[in-house]
C-alpha cells in the first residue's frame, strides 16, 4: 500500500495534535489532543487492512520518508516500509492500543 501526498500531509498535521495514533481498519483517521479539547477526523483515499497503533507518528513519518517510493505492508505487530524494486526495507514495531491516547470509539 502506498500513501498519497495528501494522506502524508494529514498525518504530519495529526502529529502536531497528538504524537501517537491508532488507525482503525478502513479509510477514516481520527486523533485527539491530550487535553481532549480537539478531535480531528478525516476520510483518506487509502484503505487500511487492520487496526495499527503508531506510538510516535513523527518518527514513523521520518522512517517512511527514508525509503524512496515506499510501500507499506502490515502484520499483527509490525509495519514494513519497503521499496520492492531496490530491496530497501525498514520495519516499524506497532504499539498496543491500550498504550495510546485515542478518541473514543464511535457508536
Amino acid at each position: 500500500m502506498k500513501l498519497s501526498k495528501n494522506t502524508i500531509s494529514i498525518l504530519e498535521n495529526f502529529a502536531t495534535i497528538e504524537e501517537n495514533l491508532l488507525i482503525d481498519e478502513g479509510s477514516t483517521l481520527r486523533t485527539m489532543s491530550k487535553s481532549k479539547s480537539l478531535l480531528a477526523e478525516v476520510l483518506v483515499d487509502e484503505e487500511f487492512p487492520c487496526e495499527v497503533g503508531i506510538y510516535s507518528l513523527s518518527k514513523f513519518l521520518r522512517l517512511y520518508k527514508l525509503i524512496e517510493q515506499p510501500e507499506l505492508s502490515f502484520t499483527e505487530h509490525t509495519i514494513s516500509i519497503q521499496n520492492r524494486h531496490r530491496g530497501d526495507a525498514l520495519t516499524y514495531r506497532t504499539a498496543a492500543s491500550d498504550t495510546l491516547l485515542c478518541p473514543p470509539k464511535k457508536g
